[in-house]
């Protein structure tokens, strides 16, 4: 409804229209408003297509499998990397948002890059790749701001790296402002228009965050792992992951994916009031990465095990 509003209405991004206006404009709350305005797009060359979303979603997502294996092929062995690839490929957050029409698809495009690049940048240390993450970030952001945890990914990343003398890093700082500055100016627009019109998709007129509660009522906590195992995880998942943590608890693409899971468990419980009601799965889908790396870790190991058997008997 947002795109056919910009086709009918004005393609100004920055003005985004929901069809529950009452009286008023129906401008809303919202992220940046890229992925119905590139529908919207579509629409004006070719015609108003229900599918057109869904094409553009699935694009999309062919885009993130394809960082998610130069991340994964550069950070793990050969077979877990290929584990790790099909089991991202093939998880149920990542095969439904490959077609919902939903932002989802963009936001994990561009989470992945920032992760992918920023990865790149701490072997490397080429700025190209850091400020390319830096890039990716702010645009994962304006495309969901639950997205931001990933920040905290980089902060730990970045500290071990450079240790305190990173807050006397020109880069540090650098990559602070690309990454946020436009999604703060565009959530304060966002804001705005709450204030002004009343309208809002979860952001102003929902209540997502952690209160007292959280430690007294049991529904948070088991709520979450529950959508962690059953979407996430695939229940089995956690155990070949633990195999890879204890064989391979050296290694970098360990330590990267752990802390990256961290990130992603401060989002869900900070926002615990909705991830862990059985609806928001797809909140989840942040976690998909770091699981799928460690899962791969695991399948890794075992192969080289069962190899290593196999070659023994043999003998």
């Amino acid at each position: 409804s947002i795109s056919r509003n910009f086709t009918r209405e004005g393609m100004d991004p920055l003005y985004p229209r929901i069809d529950w206006r009452g009286t008023g404009p129906g401008y809303a709350e919202m992220e940046l408003p890229l992925y119905p305005w590139t529908i919207a797009v579509v629409y004006e060359a070719f015609g108003m297509h229900d599918e057109a979303g869904r094409i553009i979603s699935l694009l999309l997502s062919l885009g993130a499998l394809a960082l998610f294996w130069f991340l994964a092929r550069d950070i793990l062995e050969p077979n877990a990397a290929i584990a790790a690839f099909a089991l991202f490929a093939f998880n149920p957050l990542i095969f439904e948002i490959s077609t919902a029409v939903q932002p989802e698809g963009l936001t994990m495009l561009a989470y992945l890059g920032a992760a992918y690049f920023f990865a790149r940048w701490m072997r490397t240390e080429r700025l190209l790749n850091l400020f390319t993450a830096a890039a990716f970030t702010s645009l994962s952001i304006l495309a969901k701001a639950t997205s931001a945890h990933i920040g905290l990914l980089f902060a730990i990343l970045w500290f071990r790296k450079e240790g305190v003398a990173a807050f006397k890093n020109w880069r540090v700082y650098a990559f602070a402002s690309i990454a946020l500055i436009p999604g703060v100016l565009w959530y304060i627009h966002a804001k705005s228009l709450w204030l002004m019109y009343g309208n809002s998709l979860g952001v102003s007129n929902e209540y997502h965050w952690i209160g007292f509660d959280f430690f007294t009522n049991s529904y948070f906590i088991l709520g979450i792992l529950s959508n962690e195992v059953l979407w996430v995880w695939g229940g089995i998942g956690v155990i070949v992951a633990l195999v890879g943590i204890v064989l391979a608890r050296r290694e970098k693409a360990v330590s990267f994916s752990l802390v990256w899971l961290a990130s992603v468990f401060v989002f869900l419980i900070v926002a615990a009031r909705t991830t862990a009601d059985d609806w928001a799965n797809y909140y989840h889908v942040f976690a998909v990465a770091p699981a799928s790396l460690l899962i791969g870790v695991g399948a890794g190991k075992g192969v080289e095990m069962f190899g290593d058997l196999k070659a023994k008997f043999t003998t």
